[in-house]
């Protein structure tokens, strides 16, 4: 999965991204369940889908850009208490390239609404790599806490659209953000 483009639309997050082949659940079973095992409150989400399933159910065969959405939902509603937020997962392989998916998610606070992208794809990525335990679930969920605490405007609404030079960034600006030296749990997974 490649983050192509994040953009800010009012109070919504506006990711588009990229996939290759497969881009469904029902090909890689893995991903849900170890998504699942890091965070079980996944399985309670309410989903809107065709079916009427629930999201647990929904997962066993869905697109991985639509787990994306749930990610970042859910990484956001357990830094900010629960609040209410809601996304979308769609796709127009008539007028853009197959693989390629559009999330967008409330964004209540920049920081932790970027952080929570960030956060998701390298969950993502570990799963499917079957390397679940080199992300510390706690200990990234703390940080987002922590930017939470901050004033959503330290950080600006500003459109990504390199998302690879983002990524350097950010961990270095987080860590000024919160003034801590950068810590290993901020640097992630390369690559």
């Amino acid at each position: 999965m490649e983050i192509l483009r994040i953009a800010f639309e009012e109070e919504k997050l506006k990711i588009t991204l990229r996939m290759a082949e497969p881009f469904n659940t029902r090909d890689k079973p893995h991903l849900a369940r170890g998504l699942f095992r890091l965070l079980p409150r996944l399985k309670k989400h309410r989903c809107f889908n065709d079916g009427n399933l629930s999201f647990q159910r929904e997962a066993a065969a869905t697109e991985i850009a639509h787990l994306m959405e749930h990610l970042v939902l859910e990484l956001q509603a357990v830094t900010l208490c629960g609040r209410g937020i809601r996304g979308v997962t769609y796709w127009n392989w008539r007028e853009e390239p197959m693989g390629q998916f559009h999330v967008d998610v409330d964004a209540p606070h920049t920081a932790v609404a970027l952080g929570a992208v960030w956060l998701a794809q390298r969950i993502i990525r570990a799963v499917d790599e079957r390397c679940p335990e080199r992300i510390d679930v706690e200990q990234e969920l703390r940080v987002l806490r922590r930017l939470a605490q901050l004033p959503s405007e330290a950080l600006p609404r500003v459109g990504i659209e390199n998302f690879a030079r983002w990524e350097e960034d950010w961990v270095r600006q987080v860590a000024e953000l919160l003034a801590t030296a950068p810590d290993p749990s901020l640097v992630g997974v390369p690559g």
